[in-house]
């Protein structure tokens, strides 16, 4: 954004294309999504506070903002799966201890709600 006078000063009438303007709607739903992609989770809440729409987030993320002042959080349900894999070197050094951190895991998940657990 620039201030107006710096608009008024930069702007040059034979510097102004002639052809009709073009709205590419896929240029601006990709921008969006670029600025969504980089927006925090307090950023996004604050638009969701204000107004702007609604965002989805996972449960973890809201763990201890149970209550959060003009948000309405309800968890959904029938909600996509996301499966999680632990990816290690076939032949790290400490793999029992690898194989002891995926069980707690499966562990921790399947006590989890709203999350499910497969394999």
């Amino acid at each position: 954004m620039l201030p107006i006078a710096e608009v008024i000063e930069k702007f040059d009438l034979p510097q102004v294309n002639r052809s009709n303007a073009h709205f590419d709607l896929n240029k601006l739903f990709w921008i969006n999504g670029e600025y969504m992609r980089a927006a925090s989770l307090e950023t996004l809440l604050n638009l969701v506070r204000a107004g702007y729409g609604v965002t989805v987030v996972p449960a973890l993320a809201l763990a201890g903002r149970e209550r959060l002042a003009g948000v309405e959080i309800r968890p959904l349900v029938g909600a996509p799966v996301r499966e999680l894999r632990l990816a290690y070197r076939r032949n790290a050094p400490r793999r029992a201890a690898l194989d002891l951190l995926a069980e707690v895991f499966r562990r921790e998940i399947r006590a989890a709600p709203l999350l499910a657990f497969t394999g």
